[in-house]
């Protein structure tokens, strides 16, 4: 199994693994699993650019929650 993740600061190439205890899951804002065998394919094969664009939209959601939050005012 493998996975590909995005985290709240760069890589350090120390490869942190997940059975060891070493992984910094504190860090972690997305991670997508690559299993062997394959239990889940996405249809794109882009493992890590999904894993990039659920971080991007985890930190993007506040804002476009408030904006949406303000069009329903608006329209009162």
């Amino acid at each position: 199994m493998g996975a590909f993740a995005v985290s709240t600061r760069q890589d350090t190439g120390g490869n942190e693994s997940m059975r060891s205890g070493a992984w910094p899951g504190e860090e972690m804002v997305a991670a997508c699993l690559v299993q062997s065998p394959a239990y889940v394919v996405p249809a794109d094969g882009r493992h890590e650019e999904n894993a990039k664009l659920i971080a991007v939209m985890r930190t993007a959601l506040p804002e476009l929650l408030r904006l949406a939050r303000v069009g329903l005012a608006s329209e009162r």
